[in-house]
């Protein structure tokens, strides 16, 4: 009886996505999430309905698409991060604001380029690249969704610490070299 009792609320659960799927791609539409989008995704991430990644990858693709003005592609937005970088890292040998210009820069450029890295070892892909942050200037990298929940939690925990760990690094370098070419710009 317990066994059959487990079955049913697993039945009765599916059905309830099922019924919902037409009522989350009709929300997509418009550029939104259907509550029961999330739901779904929380199923996913403990082990379950994983014959919905697909789905769910479209889905938030469909949305970011349509509530994002402006995208860059991946390798564009790279190779603009990558000149950026080697940019950033001359002014280093400049004095005073270029300096720190610089030293500024520098940690917000490698944000991104951990996670897209970290990301590519571990098997997550990436859409776009899109401005986003307070003043909406960051550059911030679009996840594949499908791909993100193919990954294993400890996966997308690197992934994510990628990110803070090169910014807290690139900080923590910056300040090693200000005192190292006696700058006083930090």
């Amino acid at each position: 009886m317990h066994t059959k009792s487990i079955i049913n609320k697993k039945c009765n659960k599916l059905k309830k996505i099922m019924f919902d799927l037409e009522e989350i791609e009709e929300y997509a539409e418009k550029g939104k999430y259907h509550k029961s989008f999330w739901k779904l995704v929380d199923e996913i991430k403990k082990g379950k309905f994983k014959e919905y990644i697909d789905f769910v990858g479209r889905i938030d693709e469909k949305v970011y698409r349509k509530r994002t003005k402006i995208k860059v592609g991946i390798s564009i937005g790279n190779s603009i991060l990558l000149v950026l970088l080697i940019i950033s890292i001359f002014l280093l040998t400049r004095e005073g604001y270029l300096f720190l210009l610089g030293a500024l820069c520098i940690p917000w450029i490698v944000h991104p380029l951990a996670h897209y890295i970290t990301g590519k070892v571990y098997g997550i892909n990436f859409l776009f690249y899109f401005p986003n942050g307070p003043a909406k200037v960051e550059p911030t990298l679009k996840i594949d969704y499908a791909t993100y929940l193919r990954a294993s939690a400890r996966k997308r925990a690197y992934m994510h610490a990628s990110g803070v760990i090169a910014t807290l690094l690139s900080a923590f370098l910056m300040v090693v070299l200000s005192f190292l070419s006696k700058q006083n710009a930090l």
